[in-house]
């Protein structure tokens, strides 16, 4: 689940650097995919940090 999200954050990385190239800036087509990207990226990472807690939650009660 760790590596998941890690890659997750990666990807949002990339994409937020992305979404502040110039090139892409310029491009209302392009700027607008990216940041669509980025957000739903960013909510597979709140989703998997969520379902992580989830299962922390879940092996602690059962200790």
């Amino acid at each position: 689940m760790e590596e998941t999200i890690l890659a997750a954050e990666g990807e949002v990385e990339r994409l937020q650097a992305l979404v502040e190239e110039p090139e892409v800036m310029e491009d209302h087509e392009r700027l607008q995919e990216a940041y669509s990207e980025l957000h739903a990226t960013q909510q597979r990472v709140e989703s998997l940090y969520a379902r992580w807690e989830e299962l922390e939650a879940k092996r602690l009660e059962a200790t």
